[in-house]
């Protein structure tokens, strides 16, 4: 089982990859602003992936406006996704 996701997300990276032209960065964040002194982390690669990972309800749920621990995202952040757990763990 674990080999089976680690191939899907695989998968999920290189169709990211032909549609967005190129692979997903590791994390992202909007750029500091007077508004947004910050530099929070937005998300990442994880969360890039899902709308090819078949998890397009989940990717729909993440808001990229917010950070990753902020409210607006914590029903898809709290989302337990098998692909990425391997039943050995």
């Amino acid at each position: 089982q674990c080999t089976n996701n680690l191939k899907q997300i695989g998968i999920a990276f290189q169709n990211y990859a032909d549609a967005q032209g190129g692979f997903p960065p590791s994390a992202f964040a909007p750029p500091r602003t007077p508004a947004r002194p910050n530099l929070e982390q937005y998300g990442g690669w994880g969360v890039q992936i899902l709308g090819y990972l078949e998890q397009p309800q989940v990717y729909a749920a993440y808001n990229f406006d917010f950070g990753f621990h902020l409210e607006p995202n914590q029903t898809a952040v709290r989302t337990v996704m098998a692909v990425y757990l391997c039943p050995s763990t």
